[in-house]
Formats: structure tokens, sequence, C-alpha cells
């Protein structure tokens, strides 16, 4: 039996655990996020597992936080791309908001805004929105 064979058996027995890829979330407690991202953790001050979105500058700056266990989950949050970050408590970008200045953070929603585990959705933008404080 070829090894490609005797591994797709071992699988289908249960015998061998299977890799999944999960690019958008990390376990990633350091409390980094790379440039160009906006980075959400379980937890406050940037722990338990970090949940990442690349703004490549394309024209998509809408973005509704699903999948995962983002959604209602997210209790701190880094944001290191150079646009406003407006968290929306409801999907369709409606509801209550938090703002994040470019190259800003917040290491407790809770504390900060009373939002923890509230983000449904949120959106990019490139200057600051008129109702942001």
């Amino acid at each position: 039996m070829s090894r490609l064979r005797l591994v797709i058996a071992a699988a289908v027995l249960g015998l061998a655990p299977l890799a999944v890829a999960s690019p958008a979330y990390a376990a990633d407690t350091d409390g980094v996020c790379p440039m160009d991202n906006i980075c959400f953790w379980e937890s406050v001050d940037y722990t338990e597992d970090r949940y990442t979105w690349y703004d490549n500058n394309s024209s998509q700056q809408n973005y509704e936080i699903g999948g995962w266990n983002g959604d209602n989950e997210f209790s701190s949050l880094k944001n290191a791309t150079n646009k406003w970050a407006v968290l929306y408590a409801n999907d369709g970008y409606s509801g209550g908001t938090v703002c994040i200045k470019p190259y800003g953070s917040s290491y407790s929603l809770g504390a900060q805004y009373g939002f923890n585990d509230q983000a449904e959705s949120f959106r990019l933008y490139a200057s600051k929105p008129s109702f942001c404080p």
C-alpha cells in the first residue's frame, strides 16, 4: 500500500490527526499586530486567540465579523493601519460604535468603552468619521 493510501486510511479511521489551516486567526498572546493589519484578541491585554485582518488598501473597507469565534468575542484590539477603525455592535454596520484612531489600540474594550464582546462588524475610514469623538 502506498504511503498516501496509508495516511488516508489512518485519517479515515481516526488514527492520525488532521492538520487544519486557519489563516485568519492564531493563538498569539505576544500582543503584536503586524503593520497594515487590524488585530482583535479574545481577552483583555491582547491575550488568547488573535483574529487579524490585513488592510491592503483595497476598495473593501467594510467587514462583517463572522466565522471563527470572533462574533461578539473580542476584548482588545490594535489598529496597525493608517485608517480609522469603527466597530459596530450589529451586523450591517449599525448599532453602537467604538472609534479607534489610526495606529491606536484598546487593551480592554469593556473597561475603556463598555463594548466588551460586542463587535459584529467594522469599517475602515481614510479620515476621521464625523460621529467619532
